[in-house]
Order: structure tokens, then C-alpha cells, then sequence
């Protein structure tokens, strides 16, 4: 879903990328920066502040937008740098996924604080895997990275407005967990099919190349 936004979030996005520009900031400096506000969150969710949580959460994504319209504008895009974003993403996720599973008070809470964690991972590994090998997994399942940060968002606000704050933040991290479970399965069956394909078309062109040289 938010693969399909990223158009019109880029669009929104190149005005204050453009006062980063002139203000001398690039791309790392806000990759770094974004990681510093996921950081933040984590700590802010190990000590049940929800909303502070949630309000860093979004500091960090916005940060994960501009990083790459600022290296556009500034024609700074590397593979360096692209490194360094999906490392620092990683790393960003990991914080904000552990200071929500300090949070929780329940073994039971936590475990599902861990799969939740441990599937988006693999979410994200099956994307790279998947690209490795010349497969294009971008917008495939329905919680990609921006989507999880979005819907981190959404279990902050519910976690604070809820008069159980944990229970509420614990009800909608359940959610999140099947949703990546089922984001898991669509990407592990688009990768596995595209592989078959790779070897039917393979199999195809040996065929071919054998009956050309008989």
C-alpha cells in the first residue's frame, strides 16, 4: 500500500528536501538522523510512553523519506549510500521493535512482540533474496516497511487513547502480527513460483540451444 503512495509522498516530500539541500544537510547526515529518532521511540516505548513513542516514529519515517529525494536533488545517489539507508533501516526497526517488546508486561506479550519482529525481518529478507536473483519483490504483500512504520503509528495512538494502554497497544501488535504473517506467505509464494519460472525459462533455453546445435 505504501509503495502505491510513493509517487505523491515524493512530491510532497521535495520542498522541505530542498531547504535540506540549501541548508548544506545530505542524505547520510539524515539517515543517521532518522535512526537517531527511531532510537528515540525505542526508548520512549521501554518506558510506556506511547504517544512519544508514536510521534518519533513519525519523525524517523519522514527522515526515511527525504534521505532519498535530498540524494536525488543533490545527485548523490549511491550504492553506498543505499547501504547505509537499508542498514540504518534495519537498525531502526530492531530499536523500535525492542523497546515495544521491554514494554510489555506479559512473557506471552513479548513472544508475540518477537514474532512480530522476527517476520518482519523476514519480510525484508525475502525482498532482498528476491532481488538477488534478479526477481522484483517491491509491492508485493500488504506490510512492506512503510507500511509496518505506519502501522506503528496507528498502535501508538491506540495504546494511548485506550484506557488499558497496554492492552489496547498489545491488541493492535496481534494484528500486526498476522499481518506480516500473511505478508510472509505472499512474498515467500511470489519468490518461490518466480524461482520455478527462472527454471522452467532456463530449462526452455537449453532445449532450444541443444536442438540448434543438432
Amino acid at each position: 500500500m505504501f509503495e502505491k503512495l510513493r509517487p505523491q509522498l515524493n512530491r510532497i516530500a521535495k520542498p522541505p528536501a530542498r531547504l535540506l539541500v540549501k541548508l548544506g544537510i545530505g542524505p547520510n547526515h539524515i539517515t543517521i538522523l532518522g535512526f537517531v529518532f527511531s532510537l528515540i521511540a525505542g526508548l520512549f516505548y521501554a518506558t510506556d510512553h506511547y504517544g512519544w513513542g508514536g510521534l518519533f516514529v513519525i519523525l524517523a519515517g519522514t527522515m526515511d523519506g527525504l534521505d532519498g529525494t535530498v540524494a536525488r536533488l543533490t545527485k548523490k545517489s549511491s550504492k553506498r549510500g543505499a547501504f547505509l539507508d537499508s542498514v540504518f533501516d534495519r537498525l531502526g526497526e530492531a530499536v523500535i521493535f525492542a523497546g515495544i517488546i521491554i514494554s510489555l508486561s506479559k512473557p506471552l506479550y513479548q513472544l508475540i512482540g518477537i514474532l512480530a519482529m522476527s517476520l518482519s525481518f523476514l519480510i525484508s529478507y525475502l525482498r532482498a533474496r528476491a532481488e538477488s536473483l534478479g526477481l522484483e519483490m517491491r509491492g508485493i504483500g500488504l506490510m512492506e516497511r512503510g507500511d509496518r512504520m505506519l502501522f506503528i503509528m496507528a498502535m501508538s495512538i491506540v495504546g494511548y487513547l485506550w484506557p488499558d494502554h497496554e492492552a489496547g497497544f498489545v491488541f493492535m501488535l496481534v494484528l500486526l502480527l498476522v499481518l506480516v504473517m500473511i505478508t510472509v506467505i505472499q512474498r515467500f509464494t511470489t519468490l518461490y513460483d518466480g524461482l520455478e519460472a527462472i527454471a522452467d525459462e532456463k530449462s526452455t533455453e537449453v532445449v532450444e540451444a541443444n536442438e540448434v546445435m543438432n
